[in-house]
């Protein structure tokens, strides 16, 4: 059971019938009894409310740290993905940003959808959207 902060109070969420965005980027809830506005950003509170289901695939989360000599990337487990309007979400215990996705046959898909046969060519492809020759200076 989840309860949500609200102005009037923690509200059961099982009880709520309707959630809009506010101009303010809070969450209007409405419920059969009464109108009340989320202590929590929306966003936040789709988050907190959206289904939950656990990861049955072989599917891990990516997770790439380029530079300039070197190029790492750690690899998740997916632990359950979060359903949202825009598609599911992974959740990992360990990677809080996904920039690809390990397959269970060893191919890597990119979060923009393209396919790569390994980590490797992936990695290779992804690095050269970096310009390692560009130097910044402190102002």
């Amino acid at each position: 059971m989840t309860f949500i902060r609200t102005s009037c109070g923690l509200i059961n969420s099982n009880s709520i019938n309707r959630i809009e965005k506010t101009n303010s980027g809070y969450g209007k809830i409405y419920t059969d009894t009464i109108d009340t506005t989320s202590l929590e950003n929306f966003d936040d509170l789709e988050d907190k409310l959206s289904v939950v289901v656990d990861n049955r695939t072989e599917i891990q989360a990516i997770k790439f740290h380029p530079s300039n000599d070197t190029f790492n990337y750690e690899v998740s487990p997916i632990i359950a993905w979060r359903i949202t309007e825009y598609g599911p979400i992974p959740i990992t215990l360990d990677a809080s940003d996904v920039d690809a996705y390990l397959l269970p046959t060893g191919e890597v898909k990119l979060t923009d959808g393209t396919v790569y046969k390994n980590i490797d060519a992936a990695r290779t492809e992804y690095n050269r959207q970096f310009d390692w020759s560009v130097t910044f200076k402190t102002i």
